[in-house]
């Protein structure tokens, strides 16, 4: 593995994007679900619980992760136009492109009312844009970290006061206004930061967040002891760590891994995956929602048939030379 990637990082990334498939499979087995499969036992909406505690917090502090060892070891920092022009084309073009011509179209069949108007707050003012809200949230979070980092330099500032400065933007997320995902850039940009501080003070990072994977261990021993997860922020905040650490000390233990053809062919297509799982989710449970198969096995086929589809997707995407559309050059 060249100087190029960090291969780490790119393990994270793959288990990131594992549980985010999981976790949108899972959730249809829950009241948020939009299609739900006729049986639904409790245990399958536990575990999409379990995993919304803490795989956007993975997924946000990886990219602020890749982004401190682009800037800080590869040296390639960029200025704020040439950073917009950079992510405009890695996240603002699928965006608009999957949330206009396929997220709008797939919830204007009989899931949203009036097309015109779910474009508008689905998508432009991004108040439903399902989990495309990712994709403008982390455009956004860049932008953020480049003005608030740049201000942080030229107030000679340590670099672990980002995150200080993130996590007041965290506490006032809350009353950010649910549009263009700017609550969600205020929350989730703490987790941006936290990526990008540790890779600047990973030893010192690790030692002092011991205690908190600990904790964060023992918290969620005690809710699926008590079967109800707790909307508690710190404890939230607690488990998200936790489970980030453990990802993290996991991919560093299995390195072995990168050179099995399931991962490459998974890391190499992972934001694709990520743009396309949802619509083979949504069609594959709207195909089988009158099945009855026990959870376990539909969960583990839903699993294997989103990834795979949207692997073969991915790659059909390259082959016809449209690859800007999942945000490659």
């Amino acid at each position: 593995m060249s100087k190029e990637r960090n291969v780490e990082l790119d393990i994270m990334k793959f288990w990131g994007i594992l549980l985010v498939v999981l976790g949108h499979i899972t959730n249809m087995y829950t009241p948020s679900g939009l299609i739900h499969p006729i049986i639904m036992p409790e245990w399958v909406a536990y575990i999409s619980y379990f995993i919304y505690q803490f795989h956007m917090p993975l997924f946000v502090f990886v990219s602020g992760c890749v982004y401190a060892y682009q800037c800080e070891v590869l040296s390639r920092k960029s200025s704020f136009i040439g950073l917009i022009k950079k992510k405009s084309v890695r996240l603002l073009i699928p965006y608009f492109f999957f949330g206009i011509l396929l997220v709008a179209f797939m919830m204007c069949l009989g899931l949203r009312d009036g097309a015109w108007s779910y474009l508008y707050e689905g998508i432009i003012l991004s108040k439903d844009s399902r989990h495309l809200w990712y994709v403008l949230m982390l455009f956004e979070v860049f932008l953020l970290f480049w003005i608030i980092d740049h201000g942080v330099r030229k107030l000679r500032l340590p670099k672990w006061s980002l995150i200080f400065i993130a996590f007041l933007l965290f506490i006032l997320a809350n009353k950010i206004p649910y549009i263009f995902q700017l609550n969600n850039v205020f929350r989730y940009f703490f987790w941006f930061s936290c990526g990008y501080v540790f890779m600047l003070y990973k030893e010192v990072a690790i030692k002092m967040s011991n205690f908190v994977f600990l904790g964060g261990i023992l918290v969620i021993g005690m809710l699926y002891q008590h079967q109800f997860f707790l909307r508690i922020p710190l404890i939230s905040t607690m488990i998200a760590i936790a489970g980030i650490l453990f990802f993290y000390h996991l991919s560093v233990n299995c390195k072995a891994i990168v050179n099995s053809k399931l991962y490459c062919l998974i890391s190499n297509n992972s934001f694709g995956i990520y743009l396309y799982h949802v619509f083979v989710v949504y069609l594959w449970f709207y195909l089988i929602k009158d099945v009855t198969v026990p959870a376990y096995i539909m969960c583990l086929l839903s699993f294997v048939v989103s990834l795979f589809l949207s692997v073969i997707l991915t790659q059909l995407t390259r082959k016809l030379g449209l690859g800007f559309i999942i945000g490659e050059r």
